[in-house]
Formats: C-alpha cells, sequence, structure tokens
C-alpha cells in the first residue's frame, strides 16, 4: 500500500486441472484496509448493519481478529 492509500491492486491467478485439461483464470482485484467506522459507513450505505464476530483460529493470538458480518438493518 502506498503511503495515504487505503485501497491496493492484487492479481490472482487459479490454476485448474480436470481430466487432462489444465487452464488458469486470472482475477484482478482492488482490495483495502479499512478502519471500523468505514466498514460500518459503507455498509450504511448500503442498507447494511455491521456485525463484528471474534475470529478464532489455532495460529492467531486470541481475540487479535474480528470477521465482519453485514445484514440488512432490522434482521
Amino acid at each position: 500500500i502506498q503511503p495515504g492509500a487505503s485501497t491496493f491492486r492484487v492479481d490472482y491467478v487459479f490454476t485448474f486441472r480436470e481430466g487432462g485439461r489444465v487452464w488458469t483464470f486470472h482475477d484482478p482485484a482492488e482490495e483495502g484496509v479499512f478502519s471500523e467506522a468505514q466498514w460500518r459507513e459503507a455498509g450504511r450505505q448500503a442498507g447494511l448493519a455491521l456485525t463484528l464476530l471474534d475470529w478464532d483460529h489455532s495460529e492467531l493470538e486470541p481475540g487479535s481478529y474480528k470477521g465482519l458480518l453485514f445484514r440488512p438493518f432490522g434482521d
């Protein structure tokens, strides 16, 4: 990420093999790092409420990561 930026470009390339056929798929994307407030506002603008979920994994420090769940307001 460039200084002052919150988004960056990534290129995912997948290789598949099925039977004797091999093919690739290129999936370019723009990803970002955003604050909780930015996620909440983006969800609000889309009519969605944000719930943060504990993201526990054996290789992560407990309580150090959160998952984001968006639902329509009122659900």
